[in-house]
């Protein structure tokens, strides 16, 4: 279910038993224009679906981010946007929502609103655990079958990646342009780039097509359009973090000598509160460089693990492409 899809569904919802002059009194809107909203003719402002949840006492969650300590309402847009630039990166969301980045500049500065359609594209730009959340919490008592079915359907793709690593890795093999150039499929290519067996590769694929995470075209694999993301549960996404951490721990281990480029030293070093604030943003800044440079790749040719962590014994404080802080 694409996020136009999804509005309408929410927007059904929301009205449930309740006629089209009902709600359209109470929104100050035409029962025409209503009508245009359900059906995706129009498309209704965030802001008007946020009074519409008030309206029917369905309360807009926290964005699973956080700012300052304290988690960012999905109602300040503005705030919530300036984190995704954050985390997500400029390019990727102008990418992905195919809007210019005046667009969201304008967002930013709360000179103009999304509509509800684009407020769910930015929460699942962030990731697809984030809208999951978000309809859950927003709509977690709803009787609408699509719904229930998207939210089943998306919740056992989300747990598959935390099962099977490897899986997030194989998405990212059937975007390499080497694969895509293939005339088709080509048993084997998916098992040397992970370096992992023919049988693994074949029941990953399998368990993919079985969920409907990919597709066969007749030739090749395709990933659906949305991906999948590790986010959420943050337990077994340090799980998976473990996983990959193991195998390059392993690899490490069979060298007889370190790379001309050795990268497997940790560096231990002392610094004062202002040479940790200096390395922290150096730190974030790598990251965001880190996606942008992803989003803005067109020609992939290789798979990577990213893992870097920034870790403070004393504090009990890890960075890990954000601030994880243990309370």
């Amino acid at each position: 279910m694409n996020t136009d899809e999804l509005a309408i569904e929410l927007l059904l919802d929301l009205r449930a038993d309740k006629s089209l002059e009902w709600l359209a009194k109470r929104m100050g809107a035409s029962k025409a224009q209503v009508y245009r909203w359900e059906k995706g003719k129009n498309k209704i402002r965030w802001d008007k679906f946020c009074y519409l949840c008030e309206v029917r006492k369905r309360e807009i969650p926290d964005s699973y981010y956080s700012k300052d300590g304290g988690r960012v309402n999905y109602r300040e847009v503005t705030t919530f946007i300036q984190l995704l630039y954050k985390i997500v990166g400029e390019s990727r969301i102008s990418s992905e929502l195919g809007l210019s980045r005046h667009t969201l500049q304008r967002w930013m500065r709360g000179e103009s609103m999304p509509s509800l359609n684009q407020m769910l594209a930015l929460i699942r730009c962030s990731g697809n655990f984030m809208l999951i959340n978000f309809v859950k919490c927003c709509f977690n008592a709803t009787e609408s079958p699509l719904i229930q079915e998207w939210l089943k359907k998306s919740t056992k793709e989300l747990n598959l990646t935390y099962d099977y690593p490897e899986i997030a890795a194989l998405l990212r093999c059937l975007e390499l342009k080497r694969y895509r150039n293939l005339p088709a499929h080509r048993d084997g290519f998916i098992a040397q780039k992970l370096n992992i067996s023919l049988e693994s590769e074949k029941f990953l694929l399998e368990l993919c097509a079985q969920h409907e995470i990919i597709t066969f075209s007749g030739s090749k694999y395709i990933s659906q359009p949305e991906g999948l993301d590790t986010a959420g549960d943050f337990k077994k996404n340090v799980s998976i973090k473990r996983y990959w951490l193991e195998r390059s721990l392993i690899f490490a281990n069979s060298l007889e000598r370190p790379p001309s480029k050795s990268l497997f030293a940790h560096n231990v070093y002392g610094a004062s509160l202002e040479g940790q604030k200096k390395i922290k943003d150096l730190y974030h800044k790598f990251y965001e460089e880190v996606r942008d440079v992803i989003s803005q790749d067109s020609a992939p040719t290789e798979v990577f693990i990213l893992g870097i962590q920034l870790y403070c014994p004393s504090k009990d404080e890890i960075l890990s492409g954000g601030a994880l802080k243990n309370d």
